[in-house]
């Protein structure tokens, strides 16, 4: 961290309380990679996702670089050729520590790859800087920075893992954000749900009530059969028209719908 001088750490916190301002479906807007492109030093960024298993990379967000040439059709066919990538499945790169294309791959090897020289020579990608945010089973994020020459210095490195690891925090607190708002709006149609099921306990049939007493119970399907001396699959299909009847999914929303009426 030696190398991050006060003004560049003040720039570090501007464009982390973009993220945490960002309210848009965006998961990383424009501005913000640009910003962190040109704090490393570099012509451009990306964030990806890294698919290792099926060896996909796909751009999630960027700010624009080689005539948008990683949404052309052709180059998730060559993309599997990047050293990154093969480093990555290989568990060469942490979370938050940053690789460039220079220290997987000298000049030699990098132009025999259809990948440097369909895309990356013409759009004047000499160097790449990746940097992991976010590890998972399936797949991981990563930001990854272009630039026109060879090389890249500590402190490109330093700020570059400095930005992802609060940019990983964003997307945790993103993530869990998304979770609750899902949770409340199943909760909220849950409870719709339920009120309009209770007046229609009312329009039950005899048979279809008695069901529906014997489910209050805790009786299992086989169980409320068994005791109304009707098969299992009577049982199932008395429950199905209940549910249609009321609305609900499942025998937990019935339940719960019974014990409110009450």
């Amino acid at each position: 961290m030696r190398e991050i001088a006060a003004k560049d750490l003040r720039r570090v916190l501007d464009l982390v309380h973009a993220v945490h301002e960002n309210t848009t479906s965006t998961v990383l807007p424009q501005q913000v990679l640009a910003g962190v492109a040109s704090l490393v030093g570099c012509d451009s960024a990306c964030y990806v996702r890294l698919d290792p298993a099926t060896e996909q990379v796909t751009i999630l967000a960027d700010e624009p670089f080689g005539g948008d040439i990683g949404r052309r059709p052709e180059f998730a066919q060559v993309v599997r050729e990047h050293p990154v990538l093969h480093a990555y499945q290989a568990g060469l790169i942490a979370r938050n520590t940053s690789v460039a294309l220079s220290d997987l791959a000298d000049r030699h090897q990098l132009s025999r790859l259809r990948l440097y020289q369909d895309f990356q020579r013409p759009a004047r990608i000499a160097e790449q800087l990746f940097s992991v945010v976010v590890t998972g089973r399936s797949h991981s994020t990563a930001l990854a920075f272009h630039r026109g020459r060879r090389g890249v210095r500590a402190r490109d490195r330093s700020l570059a893992d400095l930005f992802s690891r609060h940019l990983a925090h964003a997307e945790r607190q993103r993530d869990r954000v998304g979770r609750l708002t899902a949770a409340l709006r199943t909760l909220t149609r849950h409870d719709e749900g339920l009120a309009r099921a209770r007046p229609l306990l009312d329009d039950l049939t005899a048979r279809e009530r008695d069901v529906v007493e014997h489910l209050a119970a805790g009786l299992t399907d086989r169980e409320i059969a068994g005791s109304l001396g009707i098969s299992p699959r009577t049982a199932g299909k008395h429950l199905q028209s209940i549910y249609a009847k009321l609305g609900v999914v499942n025998r937990a929303s019935l339940i719960a719908a019974i014990h409110r009426q009450r």
